[in-house]
């Protein structure tokens, strides 16, 4: 009988140790406190650009950065309408942002996130997209890009 009340305290030690180590790894999980750098963009069409950013590395072991979001509005020179932000997830530290519009300027912003929240944003990239001459083909007179 001794020694089972021996193996069973054991166990107990043991399984309080293993919940005070989740309780600690849980409680110093956050969201990540630097935003991507050396964001890049690269027009690549009339519509779609490249994104390139460099990966955030964590402060802390336990804060894995689970995806990146990259944030794009457009702004149409030969209208004054902006669009609402959207936004593209992805794992990767680039991503290809497409069914763009020509001839318009696209404010980009990227941030990464872990499973507590998103992180900030370092700044905002500005790119144009060309002007795509097969649509000034196709378009009636009345078509003014600037």
């Amino acid at each position: 009988m001794h020694t089972m009340t021996h193996v069973c305290s054991i166990i107990a030690v043991a399984t309080l140790q293993v919940i005070a180590l989740i309780q600690i790894a849980m409680a110093t999980t956050s969201a990540p406190d630097s935003a991507p750098d050396n964001v890049m963009v690269q027009v690549v069409s009339p519509y779609s650009l490249a994104v390139s950013w460099g990966a955030v590395i964590s402060s802390n072991e336990t804060d894995n950065i689970t995806y990146y979001t990259v944030y794009y509005t457009a702004k149409y020179h030969y209208r004054s309408q902006v669009t609402n932000e959207t936004a593209v997830n992805t794992t990767n530290t680039s991503t290809t942002i497409t069914a763009l519009q020509p001839f318009a300027t696209y404010c980009i912003r990227v941030t990464a996130s872990t499973s507590d929240g998103e992180g900030p944003t370092l700044g905002i990239v500005n790119a144009t997209t060309p002007e795509d001459e097969e649509d000034d083909k196709l378009t009636s007179g009345t078509y003014q890009p600037r």
